[in-house]
């Protein structure tokens, strides 16, 4: 058993994660003052994105562990942090979502010789230079996360229809709570910031049906060919429905003309819903195929929804029933092998997802868990890359499989389970 020592934060032990042994987590990384609220992986797995309710963001370099980055980004707690386009999208409570440009990692020789000759960067030594590039008023009242949909250039056409070429480069869709009424969803373009859907939900549910305040929201195109949009949204009574746009692919993803007027869910339908759980929905995930879904509440149940089916009027549910209720966030990884869940008695909790069966439990911390995030494990190439001077050196180098954990201890814990 090897001990290594991290700046700026703490490293445990590590040992394998086997069935017969006590998992411990590989790594503890501490620089946040501030409770936890959102993880994140960087697509090349060599990042890891954290923010805290303090609206503190800070980049962990998983080649070194230790922080690259640590900037004020809000004014208030974070709800969420995306990786676009050479930066970060970070929405917080502060009612704002804003785009962070970020320079490219060094080659890793650099950036050991450079973090062991400077200051660790902190919420007390912020990192200097890192300036929002836009932002924009959003609805974030509600702590609901923002889902983001990235444009490809193409949009398929259906049948025989041929691609329409409709998208420039660097363009997304984000799906937020409505700026009027926290139970509908806006769909906004960026960077142009135009409102391209409003106030999908509501309307579209059988009349007197009260769904309380949205809770969690993805926005993802069907896998069927055609490639039509979808909207999967989680509601505090439990709900979760399934939306999809019937206009054009031309009027689902860009931005309207200028003094076009916008009615209310226009184009939108309700595919299904289903109310599993009994108590406010907290967290929902999609899987990378985009054809099931998992949500955990406040109740003992983990839910599982398969999102499209030959009967669209049949179940689309299944409940997992558990031993613990208080759960706050549930995430899957993206070889869909395992789906984890954190909560209120600050354990992780790792299942299979396919028979739902329980594989371990993740004991370090004391106290709730509020942010859980895997990174890919396929092999992606990141916006944040280093210099092509560095890639011979990691041509062998697997991903990791990483868990990351983090609440109100203001520690993160780095778990290696189960690779695939």
């Amino acid at each position: 058993m090897a001990l290594n020592r991290v700046a700026n934060g703490t490293f445990v032990a590590s040992t394998s994660f086997t069935a017969s042994s006590q998992p411990t987590p590989s790594y503890i990384l501490r620089g946040h003052t501030g409770q936890l609220s959102v993880l994140r992986f960087s697509k090349d797995a060599r990042s890891l994105f954290a923010g805290d309710i303090d609206g503190f963001v800070g980049v962990w370099d998983l080649r070194t562990f230790r922080p690259r980055y640590f900037w004020k980004a809000h004014d208030a707690g974070l709800l969420d942090i995306v990786e676009w386009e050479g930066g970060l999208l970070t929405q917080a409570r502060d009612n704002k979502l804003i785009y962070y440009p970020l320079p490219v990692v060094p080659p890793l020789s650099e950036t050991i010789s450079r973090s062991s000759a400077t200051a660790i960067p902190s919420p007390k030594d912020p990192t200097s230079g890192i300036e929002k590039k836009w932002e924009m008023d959003i609805n974030c009242m509600a702590y609901c996360r923002m889902s983001v949909l990235t444009l490809s250039e193409k949009v398929e056409g259906k049948g025989k229809a041929k691609a329409t070429e409709i998208f420039g480069d660097n363009e997304a869709l984000v799906a937020v709570p409505s700026l009027t009424k926290d139970e509908q969803i806006d769909i906004f373009h960026i960077p142009s910031q135009a409102r391209v859907h409003r106030a999908i939900g509501t309307s579209l549910f059988p009349l007197g049906l009260k769904t309380g305040t949205l809770m969690a929201v993805n926005l993802f195109r069907s896998p069927s060919p055609g490639s039509e949009l979808h909207l999967l949204a989680g509601y505090e009574d439990g709900r979760v429905a399934l939306f999809r746009f019937t206009g054009s692919q031309e009027q689902a993803f860009a931005p309207p003309l200028p003094g076009t007027r916008q009615e209310e869910a226009e184009g939108w339908e309700l595919v299904w819903d289903e109310k599993g759980h009994r108590e406010a929905l907290m967290s929902l995930t999609l899987s990378p195929d985009r054809k099931h879904a998992w949500s955990v509440a406040a109740d003992h149940f983990i839910c599982r929804y398969t999102l499209f089916s030959a009967d669209e009027k049949g179940s689309h549910l299944v409940a997992l029933e558990t031993v613990a209720p208080g759960r706050s966030i549930i995430e899957i990884r993206e070889d869909e092998k395992i789906i984890a869940v954190a909560g209120w008695d600050g354990e992780v909790r790792v299942y299979s997802a396919r028979t739902g069966a329980p594989l371990a439990v993740l004991s370090y911390h004391r106290m709730s868990l509020h942010a859980l995030a895997f990174a890919p494990v396929l092999g992606h190439q990141g916006i944040l890359v280093e210099d092509e001077s560095d890639s011979e050196d990691d041509e062998d180098e697997k991903p990791r499989a990483w868990l990351a954990a983090g609440g109100k201890d203001t520690r993160i814990t780095l778990w290696e389970v189960y690779p695939p």
